[in-house]
Formats: C-alpha cells, sequence, structure tokens
C-alpha cells in the first residue's frame, strides 16, 4: 500500500466517522475487520475514488455499508 493509499484510506474512515457521527476506531473497524470494504474496495479503487467529490466518496461508502447492514 502506498503513502498515498494509506491518507486516501484515512481520509475515508475519518470523514465517514464524520458523517455517521460516530468514532473514526468504530468505523476502520466496521471497513477494514467486519466487512473489509477498506481493503477490498477503498484501497484497490484509489485511482478512480480519489478523483471525486468527498460527497460522492462519502455516499457510495455508506451506500456499501448499507447494503452490508453495516449501518
Amino acid at each position: 500500500m502506498s503513502q498515498k493509499e494509506i491518507e486516501f484510506a484515512v481520509f475515508c474512515v475519518e470523514n465517514i466517522a464524520d458523517y455517521l457521527k460516530m468514532n473514526a476506531q468504530d468505523i476502520y473497524q466496521l471497513l477494514g475487520v467486519k466487512s473489509r470494504i477498506l481493503f477490498d474496495y477503498i484501497v484497490p479503487s484509489y485511482e478512480p475514488l480519489h478523483t471525486q467529490s468527498k460527497e460522492y466518496i462519502i455516499n457510495e461508502i455508506v451506500g456499501m455499508m448499507k447494503q452490508k447492514e453495516l449501518i
């Protein structure tokens, strides 16, 4: 994982935590441990995702979290 991918992953976790009014650690657990969305989708999709707006990225990931019944 590159430094840019790590920074993007942190950006996603922190912004989703803010959006959902949850703790960033809890979001990491949901995205990285319970569902692997972080490692199976967010990091591999860094190139196309990082060019999108913050709102788009949050909506995309929150939608996936809802599909997987994480929230």
